[in-house]
């Protein structure tokens, strides 16, 4: 259930104003939090030199893989011939 779900719930019953104060405390607290938390991000140049890295390894990773994906089937062939006039 949502917090904005619980405040509607609870506002309004007796004795509760208490725990929608501090429900709505809460919520402006993480909004705030998750405010300053993207900004800082959006500032950090830390962060965007950390992607270029994460990038350029998925590719290494990917090239990788390809290249020796088709090593192996070119292996796989030449072995498969070689077998074949040894018979």
């Amino acid at each position: 259930m949502a917090l904005m779900d619980l405040n509607c719930l609870l506002r309004g019953v007796p004795g509760l104003d208490g725990i929608v104060c501090q429900i709505n405390q809460v919520e402006c607290n993480m909004t705030n939090f998750l405010k300053n938390t993207f900004a800082r991000f959006a500032k950090d140049e830390k962060g965007v030199t950390l992607v270029e890295y994460g990038i350029a390894l998925i590719l290494a990773v990917t090239v990788g893989t390809v290249a020796l994906t088709n090593l192996g089937n070119n292996v796989i062939g030449e072995m498969d011939e070689a077998g074949a006039l040894m018979n």
